[in-house]
């Protein structure tokens, strides 16, 4: 297996874009996990209110 890695201007591997691109990736599946549960505790509200 070939793996390639994004490299900066000098042709070394970019390890400060990695851990942005890292970061970002986690702040998005965090965001989506949030608003998963936000929607399930809106639904149980409905639910227990009716």
């Amino acid at each position: 297996m070939f793996v390639t890695f994004p490299t900066n201007k000098d042709k070394q591997i970019a390890f400060d874009f990695i851990e942005k691109f890292i970061r970002t990736i986690q702040k998005e599946s965090i965001k989506e996990v949030v608003l998963y549960t936000e929607r399930k505790i809106k639904a149980y509200e409905r639910v227990i209110n009716n």
